[in-house]
């Protein structure tokens, strides 16, 4: 049976520490992908995030999606890519649209929003692409949408909160009592050897303590009386020697 709890325990561990890192982990990724600059890779994907409307209905305005690597001499024409624009509206931010044509051996691709009426003023070169499309991602980009405001962020922080006390309460508990226990037999130690010291040092002045000394004071001696000894009682002689008196 105790292996069993031991077992449970583990389980619970892990289970915990996977929360957190899951949790952890898409905070991190949400802070990524709403910033400017290079987006980290795991393998070979990573996960984006698409602000504008400008390619719904595939997809949908402020959703995640997954990103792969890609040589940029294999894209075609149709590819959904993420790429640095070069508009100065916009310029060094990452944006999402599809190739509309391909100019030269892959040395310029014409990108245009599935949602926008013309393409885009501003073509990418090779240097520019950072990934193609995959799919998206509703189950990340649920999270996303709720960890981006004040409330979802609370909320997130509470939900993390109660399921560490959930996992951890019972540890917890246990450690309260264990501490409490050994607490209190302290004390009694603590106790214990005051007194003990105390008497040491009552001892050591030859006080009289009762019930401590080496032997303790027998009964008082008993007084009887001659005839409870067996003696008879002397005789008087005194009214004797009256009487002889008188008759001399």
């Amino acid at each position: 049976m105790s292996k069993l709890f031991k077992v449970l325990k583990i389980i619970k561990d892990v289970l915990g520490y996977l929360v957190m890192l899951v949790l952890v982990g898409m905070t991190v990724f949400v802070l990524v992908t709403n910033s400017r600059g290079d987006v980290p890779f795991f393998g070979n994907h990573s996960i984006m995030w698409v602000l504008t409307e400008s390619m719904e209905p595939v997809i949908p305005e402020r959703s995640n999606i997954l990103v792969e690597k890609v040589d940029p001499s294999e894209l075609a024409v149709g590819d959904i890519i993420v790429f640095v624009s070069r508009d100065p509206l916009i310029e060094g931010q990452r944006n999402t649209h599809r190739i509309a044509e391909i100019i030269g051996d892959n040395e310029e691709f014409v990108t245009k929003g599935d949602h926008n009426q013309v393409e885009d003023a501003y073509h990418v070169f090779p240097e520019d692409v950072v990934g193609r499309y995959v799919r998206n991602l509703p189950i990340v980009t649920r999270f996303t949408r709720l960890l981006s405001t004040k409330m979802g962020l609370m909320m997130i922080i509470v939900v993390v909160m109660a399921v560490m006390m959930l996992l951890y309460l019972p540890d917890l508990k246990k450690s309260l009592k264990k501490q409490e226990e050994e607490a209190a037999k302290s004390h009694e130690e603590f106790i214990e050897e005051m007194v003990r010291q105390e008497l040491e040092k009552m001892k050591s002045m030859n006080l009289v303590i009762p019930g401590l000394n080496d032997a303790p004071a027998g009964p008082p001696a008993e007084v009887t009386s001659a005839e409870d000894a067996g003696d008879e009682p002397a005789s008087d002689n005194t009214t004797g020697e009256d009487d002889k008196c008188s008759r001399a």
